[in-house]
């Protein structure tokens, strides 16, 4: 599914990518862990396709990743460490905005909140404004999001704040 080869990426004299190297099978899950500074957030948003490595190579399911490729990026979602979020939109809202994004078709709508929502086990917040979640529920909610265009892989950074 997934196969990292020698990634770089430096920020002036700063290399914050030294060669990181892994696979992913399909299904599997894998942490990244490291102290602050170690590279961790850097090498998912070059997976995601939010910054350009320096070097070295990714694949996504054999084939070559290119940011400027749609299609592979649809394959993978990314839900950032410091996410967000429209406050002024109940829930329901902010994710038919990015379903707006996906262009999900608006007969699929519907049945998408239902799942995430009772999926999620957030139900009562559907219609609450997301200023008034909390930090959990909004973590429900940006899950939900990234989930929406059915990506074969999830990027999570800082998964347990």
């Amino acid at each position: 599914m997934l196969e990292i080869t020698d990634l770089r990426k430096s920020f002036g004299k700063r290399q914050a990518l030294k060669g990181v190297s892994f696979s992913l099978a399909a299904g599997e899950t894998y942490g990244l862990l490291g102290p602050n500074g170690a590279g961790k957030t850097t090498t998912l948003k070059a997976l995601a396709g939010l910054l350009a490595p320096d070097g070295g190579s990714i694949l996504v399911d054999g084939t070559p990743y290119q940011r400027e490729d749609s299609r592979l990026k649809r394959l993978i979602a990314y839900v950032p460490d410091q996410p967000f979020l429209y406050y002024k939109l109940s829930g329901e809202e902010h994710l038919h905005f990015f379903m707006d994004l996906y262009k999900i078709p608006y007969a699929r709508r519907r049945e998408q909140c239902d799942f995430f929502f009772k999926y999620f086990e957030f139900e009562e917040y559907r219609t609450e404004l997301v200023e008034n979640y909390s930090a959990g529920t909004r973590q429900k909610l940006l899950i939900s999001q990234a989930l929406l265009g059915r990506p074969r892989l999830l990027l999570l950074d800082q998964p347990t704040t």
